[in-house]
């Protein structure tokens, strides 16, 4: 497998690219690209991909899980999951379209190609299928981007599975659903939410207890609040 891959001029000036939430989601992208196999696909716990691609960095597993889930979302990445075995994997989308390979020196991955029978989608890419939570049981929900198959019940529920999935205090599901559902947010409005979290996530939650519960985020707006960067108490704080 290759150690070095080719970067386009083009990514600077990506719609798809310049609509991620962070730079550090952007960041992630561009160095995920090197890691790649020759067809495109990489292992995708997130904690392999936070130890893989950010070794040196301090980010928290649910930080990186809100990155991948901005991927998706973005149509950068399929980011999906073995239905058997859990297993998670990453697949770059338009691949071949920018990396190119002598043909003596190809490598055929490892790893399975996506397949909506055995897979399920973590996030939202360019597939028939989007499922976003691993190992939630509920209806398959048809989205069809192409055909524009999208009614507004199952766009409601699309929209809080993202939300939820990417959350960084998964609890008490079903009243985050009813706060998510008294909102009846339009495209708009969750991506406004969604890039409130991401922003949260990344300056402000850095202790667990202060994160509020999802249903309380959302009757509150909290996604309104100022930003407070997290400050490391001193020592001297604790006494």
């Amino acid at each position: 497998m290759a150690t070095k891959r080719m970067l386009a001029k083009s990514i600077c000036t990506s719609l798809r690219v310049s609509r991620l939430k962070s730079d550090t989601a952007r960041l992630l992208f561009t160095w995920l690209i090197p890691h790649c196999d020759d067809d495109g696909r990489i292992q995708g716990e997130e904690n392999y991909i936070k130890g893989l691609v950010f070794p040196l960095l301090k980010h928290k597993t649910s930080k990186v899980r809100s990155f991948l889930c901005d991927l998706s979302v973005n149509n950068l990445i399929i980011w999906y999951a073995d239905i058997s075995t859990g297993n998670k994997y990453i697949q770059i989308l338009k691949w071949a379209k920018f990396q190119t390979f002598r043909s003596d020196r190809y490598q055929k991955s490892e790893l399975p190609e996506y397949n909506p029978d055995k897979h399920e989608a973590l996030g939202f890419g360019e597939l028939q299928v989007a499922k976003c939570a691993p190992n939630y049981n509920y209806n398959i929900i048809e989205y069809n981007i192409r055909e524009g198959v999208v009614t507004p019940d199952s766009n409601q529920n699309l929209f809080f599975e993202w939300f939820y999935f990417c959350y960084p205090r998964r609890t008490n599901k079903e009243q985050a659903r009813k706060a998510f559902y008294k909102l009846k947010p339009d495209e708009e409005l969750i991506t406004e939410i969604m890039a409130a979290v991401a922003r949260q996530i990344e300056v402000q939650w850095r202790e667990p207890q202060y994160i509020p519960h999802p249903s309380t985020y959302l009757n509150g707006r909290r996604w309104e609040d100022e930003v407070i960067e997290y400050r490391q108490p001193k020592e001297s704080e604790y006494v």
